[in-house]
């Protein structure tokens, strides 16, 4: 049985993401990094500043690290100070985005409104943008991965996205 989520992006000034379980309970708040923010989403398709999107879910401490990268973005995710998963998106390759987790590489497929993480097998994180507001995902991940993962790689995907 999957584990699902909602996610907002650019939920108000002070959070960039807010998370919320199925039942729209509020699990965590991702506070906004206003200058790197601010610079990114003008001018994060050239270069991305780098920055770090912090929360904490189930007792874990999980840590988006952005960083700079010309034409693309990058990311290392952590859960309790261990990197667990890095995410890379190249502007001009095919697939654009490719995640290594536990050594695994992983593709990434998006389209308008919608992103997949899976492997050779099967999706692992399916993430869709809501109908009437287009700032709401709701995010599915699959058993094999743990949520505070999979809303890792989430962030660092939409973040990538957004830019």
């Amino acid at each position: 049985m999957a584990t699902k989520f909602n996610v907002s992006v650019d939920a108000s000034f002070r959070d960039k993401f807010q998370i919320f379980d199925e039942n729209e309970h509020l699990l965590a708040k991702v506070p906004t990094n206003l200058a790197s923010d601010f610079f990114n989403i003008f001018l994060g398709w050239l270069i991305n500043i780098p920055q770090t999107f912090t929360f904490q879910l189930n007792q874990q401490s999980v840590a988006v690290s952005n960083h700079p990268k010309f034409l693309g973005a990058s990311a290392t995710i952590n859960v309790n100070q261990q990197p667990v998963a890095q995410l890379s998106r190249q502007r001009k390759n095919v697939p654009p985005f490719t995640v290594e987790l536990a050594g695994q590489p992983l593709t990434v497929t998006t389209n308008s409104g919608y992103f997949a993480v899976h492997d050779s097998k099967r999706k692992l994180i399916v993430a869709k943008r809501g109908s009437h507001n287009f700032d709401r995902y709701s995010v599915v991940i699959a058993d094999e991965i743990s949520p505070a993962v999979g809303l890792g790689i989430t962030i660092a995907v939409l973040s990538a996205i957004k830019h």
